[in-house]
């Protein structure tokens, strides 16, 4: 079955992915690797715990906290709903961010639906320009780090390579009023700060201040995943 979608209309801004110039700002939106989390937890689930996922309310985003479990097979380990629904939800049923709050500011911007890695890649591409992003600013949910680890998962491998989150990245001059904007709070949808643009390579800096190459790691589309 093949699906396609035409939008035909007008914009008062078109924003690209080749607009990022060196010193430019990085932002995400969201939190990244939950929706990674979430289909792992969903390949690992006995038959039983498919069903019970089936028959709760996934749309309902704020119910009653509820004393289930869910099974994982091959191991002995056992997840919390109220720590397994947000990441099945953000898996199951994402949520399309809207950029209008900051739309006038942003220089370029694409969408995080293979990986941090390789989507911002294809901006730089794009943008002829390098990137340094800094690997304690990439926000994950503390419900994504503990799952992980109960997986026995990398957390940060989850948010950086993985996709299907959804979120947006997106690049602003260095002096736009975005940060001062994020401390009055901009809109419901959390903004993080995690790097900026630069003339050439694409770099990580770790917890330890140390500089590594990132390459571009994540969902490439009509090529056979390992």
């Amino acid at each position: 079955m093949v699906l396609a979608a035409t939008l035909i209309g007008d914009a008062k801004k078109h924003i690209r992915r080749s607009g990022a110039k060196p010193g430019d700002r990085i932002y995400v939106t969201g939190n990244l690797g939950d929706s990674a989390c979430g289909l792992e937890i969903l390949k690992r689930l006995t038959p039983k715990s498919i069903q019970t996922v089936k028959s709760e309310k996934l749309k309902v985003k704020n119910e009653t906290i509820k004393n289930i479990f869910l099974t994982l097979n091959s191991q002995l380990l056992t997840l919390n709903w109220s720590m397994a629904k947000p990441l099945l939800r953000r898996h199951l049923m994402p949520e399309a961010r809207n950029p209008k709050n900051f739309t006038r500011y942003a220089t370029a911007m694409i969408d995080l639906s293979d990986g941090l890695f390789i989507d911002l890649s294809r901006l730089c591409d794009e943008s002829k320009t390098g990137a340094k992003i800094y690997m304690e600013r990439i926000p994950v949910s503390g419900k994504m780090r503990t799952a992980s680890s109960l997986l026995g998962l990398d957390a940060m491998k989850l948010a950086c390579s993985v996709g299907e989150d959804y979120e947006l990245l997106f690049t602003t001059s260095p002096t736009s009023p975005i940060p001062s904007l994020l401390r009055r709070g901009l809109g419901e949808v959390k903004i993080t700060y995690i790097g900026d643009i630069v003339k050439s390579g694409r770099k990580i800096i770790d917890t330890n201040g140390r500089e590594k190459k990132f390459s571009p790691s994540g969902y490439r589309h009509f090529e056979i995943q390992r």
